[in-house]
């Protein structure tokens, strides 16, 4: 990724279009298209063969007000996964001036039985995440964003390492999808450590949970809107150390300028320094968290640390 201060010497100093045009010869540059990358990714998915006899992985979604076409290719990429035991658990928050979402959720359900919908009013990203969490039967959990995708072998990946290391905890490098450059970028991840998760959400998505670990750390919280799964994997990893990784993308994240980490990156900013401040205290170590500007990378201070 860019130098933070460089990004932010080229703000001050070079005009929009400059930087726009920049902008895209980057991210055409480390990427690829996205039409060639679903293509690619759907010759994958025939190759691959049914998995079954596991865990079953409980992959929960709050879904509100999604673009048809976005919620119809979310649901896809869960029902094309290799390994078969799984729930897809959606709390539906939609207006009832987007009806479209409640009639393609329906016929999902209809059509499968492992889809479970239920219809609630909205209550914010943490709230709605959990009441999904409250209807899950399985063994293990799995965030998933309503307008995102997963590879087609990603459950099977992440049970496979959570087999081998007894995890409570997995994740995944990931795939960006920039619909505005239309590119689909690998973002690589490295092994797990608390000092890399306080300096930034390294872990994103995908990230499978033990069911048991989830509820033991209260699930989401309010009120950190933008930062929620940040504050999550804080508290989560505060009480294990069994975690795996996964060196492969597995989870597809789309990013568009509505989104709300995009829309509202102060928000994210502040939202994820009162996350870190409060596990600091969990911790009992008196840190100082501030931020790179507009970023939600974090630089920690302990004043009696020596440096």
């Amino acid at each position: 990724m860019v130098n933070p201060f460089l990004r932010d010497i080229l703000r001050k100093t070079m005009p929009f279009p400059a930087r726009e045009f920049l902008r895209r010869v980057y991210w055409h540059t480390v990427g690829r298209d996205h039409l060639s990358f679903f293509r690619e990714t759907g010759r994958h998915a025939l190759q691959l063969l049914p998995v079954c006899g596991g865990p079953r992985v409980s992959i929960l979604c709050s879904v509100w007000n999604t673009r048809p076409c976005l919620l119809r290719q979310m649901v896809r990429s869960v029902l094309k996964q290799s390994y078969q035991d799984w729930e897809l658990v959606i709390n539906n928050c939609s207006d009832p001036s987007h009806p479209e979402v409640d009639s393609i959720l329906a016929r999902f359900a209809s059509a499968d039985a492992r889809i479970k919908v239920q219809k609630k009013a909205n209550q914010g990203i943490a709230l709605n995440t959990n009441a999904a969490a409250d209807c899950a039967a399985g063994e293990f959990i799995l965030l998933m964003d309503h307008d995102d995708m997963l590879l087609p072998d990603a459950l099977d990946h992440l049970m496979n390492a959570q087999k081998q290391a007894d995890a409570d905890f997995v994740y995944a490098d990931e795939y960006y999808l920039v619909t505005q450059y239309r590119v689909v970028w690998h973002r690589r991840k490295k092994p797990f450590s608390m000092k890399a998760l306080e300096e930034n959400n390294f872990i994103n998505h995908p990230a499978l949970i033990r069911k048991t670990l989830f509820s033991q750390a209260g699930g989401l919280r309010p009120g950190f809107d933008g930062s929620q799964d940040h504050d999550l994997y804080l508290r989560l990893l505060e009480k294990t150390a069994k975690t795996a990784y996964v060196p492969e993308p597995l989870y597809v994240w789309r990013i568009h300028p509505d989104s709300f980490s995009q829309s509202s990156v102060q928000k994210c900013i502040e939202s994820g320094k009162k996350a870190l401040a409060e596990h600091f205290s969990r911790l009992g170590v008196a840190a100082v968290v501030d931020n790179y500007k507009n970023e939600t990378r974090y630089k920690v201070r302990i004043p009696d640390q020596k440096s």
